[in-house]
């Protein structure tokens, strides 16, 4: 099913530019990307996407591989046969060094994640009250980063329903043997500089998490998050900041695309009621004569000013 819905989509959106997802000839933004961006240390990154996020104009993961060296980062598709079997196996390389960003029960911080290394491992820092993130990244320039193995991260990548929902599946699904990866939750001191923070999704997020098990994990986006990480590990912060400056790139080419693409029909009664008030109220600025003559009277959005605008927006529309 998974997979069937995939393969209509990306024959639906052909038109679309197969590294940044927009459309190749009025909106691609491929060339405001910096390109094979190198890590001073070995991480790798694993995305795990639904298969309803991929090929969207408005994921916002597809900007690692896009941007990173060759290597440092690939995308498994959720729902879609062998993909987790793909991952699964990756994840068998070397546990130890393995690890989920995930703000769950249980979830370790990034300094008690490198403290619960076996103490062989160069990754491996001891945990103290004093540590801080300017010691890590000290720490980090002084190891000579050929002798620690390569750290991979797998992030989820989907609406938080259907990460919770892959979250589970990868411990459920764990390789025979070996342990579900540790999870870390990660706490930033901004809110998210995400498309969806201009609706309100950061600051909702803020609020719900004030009363969960972790009320100091906001919810960011996933290239926000993997930054976040790069920085906690001792990653110099030029990386990062481009990795998080191409959000905001990716954010105007979506502002652009609202500002000229017919919006489709809402589905479900509140969206259908929230499209048909920001119908009248466009209707009220573009024609707030005719709409008074109809009796609105600035009323827009009741039940007395609705048959008004409706018919100044009927009139926009044709």
């Amino acid at each position: 099913m998974a997979a069937g819905a995939l393969q209509r989509r990306l024959l639906e959106r052909a038109n679309l530019c197969s590294r940044c997802w927009h459309d190749a000839v009025q909106r691609c933004i491929c060339s405001r990307l910096a390109t094979d961006l190198a890590l001073s240390l070995p991480i790798r990154c694993l995305v795990l996407m639904h298969y309803k996020e991929y090929y969207k104009a408005s994921d916002d993961a597809k900007l690692l591989p896009a941007m990173l060296a060759p290597g440092l980062a690939d995308i498994f598709t959720y729902g879609v046969p062998g993909e987790l079997d793909r991952l699964q196996a990756e994840l068998a390389v070397d546990p130890e060094h393995t690890l989920i960003l995930w703000p769950g029960d249980d979830s370790l911080t990034i300094e008690q994640f490198v403290a619960s290394l076996p103490t062989s491992s160069p990754w491996h820092r001891p945990l103290s009250s004093a540590e801080t993130a300017d010691r890590v990244e000290a720490s980090a320039q002084e190891q000579h980063n050929g002798t620690r193995p390569m750290l991979r991260v797998v992030v989820l990548d989907a609406v938080y329903r259907h990460a919770r929902t892959m979250f589970r599946h990868l411990h459920k699904t764990a390789a025979e043997g070996l342990p579900p990866p540790k999870h870390v939750a990660l706490h930033p001191r901004t809110l998210s500089v995400y498309k969806r923070a201009q609706n309100g999704y950061a600051q909702a997020s803020a609020k719900s998490t004030a009363k969960s098990a972790d009320p100091e994990a906001l919810r960011i986006c996933t290239v926000e998050a993997y930054a976040l990480l790069l920085e906690e590990l001792g990653e110099p912060k030029a990386v990062p900041q481009q990795l998080v400056q191409a959000v905001v790139i990716n954010n105007e080419a979506l502002e652009c695309l609202e500002s000229v693409a017919p919006r489709s029909n809402p589905t479900g009664r509140r969206a259908r009621r929230r499209h048909h008030l920001e119908r009248e109220r466009a209707a009220a600025e573009a024609h707030p004569q005719a709409c008074a003559a109809a009796g609105v009277d600035g009323e827009v959005g009741t039940e007395r000013g609705a048959t008004g605008c409706e018919m100044a927006s009927s009139t926009l529309e044709e």
